[in-house]
């Protein structure tokens, strides 16, 4: 995983080190796969599950893979964006969405927000809208994408990294 320091202003002047986004997402998204609580569901996994995508923040599946490797949701060869896509289809198969919006419906002012939670909102939003550090070579399978990947100058990211981006048929 990587981190970056940053300055904060309020409420006064102070430096923190943090995780870098696709690092947050990658933990993010192994709590979203691992969570392990038979009756209650977590909405809150999957409204943010939305605002990275939503974001066009990355994961980086290196950090995610180590993460399921821990908690043994991972134990095959590496952990590839195919896999992942697999893992995060079944999950969203499985899941009572109605459950996770009542959920989280509590912290939203508006409850439009949630309104089109579904297995196939959720399946929707990959490989289309999910992206993965390019620097991680060796884990892309763009078959799943039906296309091949591209790159645009808005897509770099700090010290020359890209975002992955599919052009779609």
């Amino acid at each position: 995983f990587e981190t970056e320091a940053r300055t904060l202003l309020l409420p006064i002047p102070f430096a923190v080190n943090t995780f870098k986004q696709p690092d947050l997402f990658a933990g993010k998204l192994h709590a979203l796969l691992q969570r392990k609580w038979k009756t209650r569901i977590k909405g809150r996994d999957y409204y943010d599950f939305v605002w990275y995508v939503a974001r066009d923040i990355p994961v980086r599946l290196s950090h995610l893979e180590q993460r399921l490797r821990q908690s043994g949701g991972w134990t095959d060869g590496i952990l590839k964006q195919s896999d992942l896509l697999k893992l995060l289809r079944k999950k969203f198969a499985e899941v009572n969405f109605e459950a996770a919006k009542q959920d989280v419906l509590p912290f939203l002012r508006d409850s439009a927000a949630v309104q089109l939670w579904s297995a196939h909102f959720f399946e929707s939003l990959l490989p289309r809208r999910l992206h993965l550090v390019l620097e991680e070579a060796g884990r892309y399978d763009f078959s799943e994408a039906g296309g091949q990947p591209f790159l645009a100058a808005r897509d770099e990211l700090p010290r020359g990294r890209y975002v992955a981006r599919y052009r779609l048929k």
